[in-house]
């Protein structure tokens, strides 16, 4: 990534790092999830530390992330704290020959890789957290809103005989489908 890009902070230095134990930490907010194009999240605290142990072409890295995102309740919309702790594992490759290499578990880079950029799979990491429906219930808040199809919502709602039909569906009542 180029110096001025908003990324450039996640960029972690591979050519000049010596074997052994290495550690980074970031802390992500609102604006970090506002660089990507399609991102769910809007406001978040989320502390994530990067350990990675270097054995010569190989990198074993561990994404350890702790924190909380905001979404909103599915049912009343109001802002939850989501909480988020995760520990990743990702083992990265320096190396030419892809195809040997070739597997789900093992990101390979090219042998001649200046630094590698983590944003993308923090970002990534982080929304795999993402909750696909979140209720004030299960974060121990009460919910502002009433289901209008709860059986409470149902036994209120009424309607009225009274009210005027339609003459076409009139007409349709009395069609024999037999």
């Amino acid at each position: 990534m180029k110096a001025n890009s908003p990324f450039a902070a996640y960029d972690i230095p591979l050519q000049a790092m010596p074997n052994g134990e290495h550690r980074y930490s970031f802390a992500l907010k609102g604006d970090f999830f506002g660089l990507f194009e399609a991102s769910l999240i809007n406001e978040a605290q989320i502390q994530v530390d990067l350990q990675i142990h270097r054995m010569g072409s190989r990198l074993d890295c561990t994404f350890r992330s702790e924190g909380s995102m905001q979404v909103g309740c599915a049912r009343c919309l109001e802002p939850l704290g989501w909480p988020i702790q995760d520990e990743s594992h990702l083992v990265v490759q320096c190396s030419d020959n892809v195809s040997e290499l070739d597997s789900d578990e093992i990101l390979v880079l090219p042998s001649g890789a200046i630094s590698w950029n983590v944003a993308q799979f923090i970002y990534e990491s982080i929304h795999l957290h993402y909750p696909l429906r979140a209720v004030c219930d299960e974060a121990a808040l009460p919910c502002r809103s009433q289901e209008p199809w709860s059986e409470q919502g149902l036994l209120t709602y009424q309607t009225s005989d009274n009210s005027p039909t339609d003459p076409r569906w009139d007409r349709l009542k009395h069609v024999n489908f037999q």
